[in-house]
């Protein structure tokens, strides 16, 4: 039984977090491709909240997997870099709403290119630190 639930936990902690992934590169590709439709920007808002939100989740179900007694330990590494990809995930839409409240045209100019650095970041770091899990746990 235990073994079932640590590797159901385990999925779900992949399917949430996958789910974030999905979500921030849906927008992105939104953003990239369909800017000259009127929905672009509220879909890629929605998914741009939507992403941290699937990956807290993720993070929630993480803490429970690692807790002592259930005995599901990662390695270091992937905790840093996930927490690292997650403070990103959260600062990216942040930034991208504050272009809309900010009258300073330097300042948006700024907010524009500091949000889609950051875009692009984000899911390389995703990536990343599912590679690090995959190098150390898969083999």
């Amino acid at each position: 039984i235990k073994e079932g639930f640590y590797m159901n936990i385990i999925t779900l902690h992949g399917a949430f977090m996958g789910l974030g992934l999905v979500c921030m590169v849906v927008a992105i590709i939104i953003a990239h491709y369909y800017r000259s439709k009127k929905w672009w920007l509220k879909l890629h808002r929605g998914l741009n909240i939507a992403a941290p939100v699937f990956a807290v989740i993720g993070i929630i179900v993480a803490i429970i997997m690692v807790t002592p007694g259930y005995g599901v330990q990662l390695p270091l590494v992937h905790h840093l870099l996930g927490l690292l990809t997650l403070v990103l995930l959260i600062i990216e839409p942040i930034l991208g709403f504050s272009i809309f409240k900010s009258k300073d045209k330097q300042r948006i100019a700024s907010l524009k290119k500091t949000h889609r650095i950051i875009g692009r970041i984000t899911p390389i770091m995703y990536i990343v630190t599912m590679i690090a899990i995959e190098l150390v746990v898969g083999g």
